[in-house]
């Protein structure tokens, strides 16, 4: 009997969504582009949004690929390449914001949410949902439309922001809808007008929140030192805090002896007072996982290495600018990590 011959039936390639999924369950930039380029070689007609992302993909310049998936950095893309963000945006994980950017290049898309005018936030607010990360180190509230402040407000996936001085972009991003955990304020050096603000009460709805956080303090300028210091030390949620010069506050924590018995992670550089000693005696040993230390007085640190033993869970410590101590620094039991540039 002879066999029965035909066409060959479609691919797998082919069906609706199957390139998609197969991309978008691919983490690295490099198989994505390679995986691409093999279909173009086979002659495979790409959707819109595929094409897009390879041409993306192919054009790095000096930026890494991980800059572009699978979270897209818009602050990585270049004029000429706002098209292929705005063609292939729906296949990214996540958004990552840094400022704002206000070419009129952004197009607005036919979702169109609320009435903004700003052509940046018009473009990103259909996709608020996908934006994970902010950095936004602008200090002065009022140098940007309003139209970006309605956006954060929007941004409710937020996972990790990096802000200045900027109280309405803080109250933007901490209602009880949003989902931030790793908050860092910094402080730009920039002068604003108006008078100083109540960062204690503002940070009040984030750290009240239930998700355990992390919490970075740069060089950041406070009216009430002690009242943010007793704030901190009594959120149970707050796991890591991280203090870069921010010696006042630091001095609130020892003066009124506040003990930080929820932290399991402790950073503190750029230390102009003989602190470490003195901090690691307000963490509860059997709590704390990880101390990184780094001053510009030279500590000396034979009393730290020898509260060492006590700190039953403590598996990291990095240290920097201090001295080790002399003939009776207690020896480091064997499952510490104990890294130090003198």
């Amino acid at each position: 009997m002879a066999r029965e011959t035909g066409r060959v039936g479609p691919t797998v390639v082919a069906l609706d969504g199957v390139l998609v999924a197969i991309v978008q369950c691919t983490a690295s930039p490099s198989d994505v582009l390679a995986f691409l380029q093999a279909l173009v070689a086979s002659a495979v007609e790409l959707p819109p949004a595929l094409s897009a992302l390879r041409v993306l993909l192919t054009t790095p310049r000096d930026r890494k690929l991980a800059h572009l998936w699978p979270r897209v950095h818009l602050l990585s893309i270049a004029d000429d390449e706002i098209h292929l963000v705005a063609t292939a945006v729906s296949l990214f994980s996540s958004i990552g914001i840094d400022g704002t950017s206000r070419m009129d290049r952004w197009p607005t898309s036919n979702k169109a949410v609320g009435f903004f005018t700003d052509p940046f936030c018009a473009f990103i607010a259909p996709w608020a949902f996908k934006v994970h990360t902010l950095r936004f180190v602008h200090s002065d509230p009022a140098a940007y439309p309003s139209d970006f402040y309605e956006l954060l407000g929007m941004c409710t996936n937020l996972k990790k922001a990096t802000l200045a001085c900027n109280w309405m972009a803080l109250a933007a991003i901490t209602t009880s809808a949003h989902q931030v955990r790793d908050l860092s304020l910094v402080n730009t050096g920039v002068k604003v007008d108006g008078p100083r603000f109540d960062w204690t009460r503002s940070l009040d709805p984030w750290l009240e929140s239930a998700q355990t956080k992390r919490l970075r303090l740069s060089s950041f300028p406070s009216t009430d030192n002690l009242g943010l210091a007793r704030v901190l030390a009594t959120t149970r949620t707050l796991t890591h805090l991280h203090l870069d010069d921010a010696n006042d506050l630091i001095r609130g924590f020892l003066a009124n002896r506040l003990p930080l018995r929820y932290l399991t992670h402790l950073w503190l550089f750029a230390c102009h007072d003989l602190v470490l000693a003195d901090m690691t005696a307000l963490l509860d040993p059997a709590v704390i996982q990880s101390i990184r230390f780094q001053s510009y007085c030279l500590e000396e640190m034979t009393g730290f290495l020898t509260a060492l033993p006590l700190l039953t869970r403590l598996s990291v410590v990095e240290i920097a600018g201090v001295a080790l101590g002399g003939d009776h620094t207690a020896p480091l039991p064997t499952t510490k990590t104990l890294r130090a540039a003198q």
